[in-house]
């Protein structure tokens, strides 16, 4: 887990980089969670799938 300060407020977040078979071609999906530190139950959870012109999991090439 990552920490983040926002407003002297803390959040822990973290990636989660995810692979499913489509067919036989590979997609690939980016998870992010934020949640306030101290309160796992305040979730916020982003989901950037692969789709047809967006790709993800490639940082170094500037792609989410």
């Amino acid at each position: 887990m990552r920490r983040l300060v926002v407003s002297n407020r803390a959040f822990l977040w973290r990636v989660e980089h995810r692979h499913q078979d489509n067919g036989g071609r590979t997609l690939c999906t980016e998870v992010l969670r934020i949640f306030a530190e101290g309160n796992k139950s305040a979730l916020l959870r982003l989901v950037f799938p692969e789709q047809d012109g967006w790709q993800v999991g490639y940082p170094r090439a500037g792609v989410v």
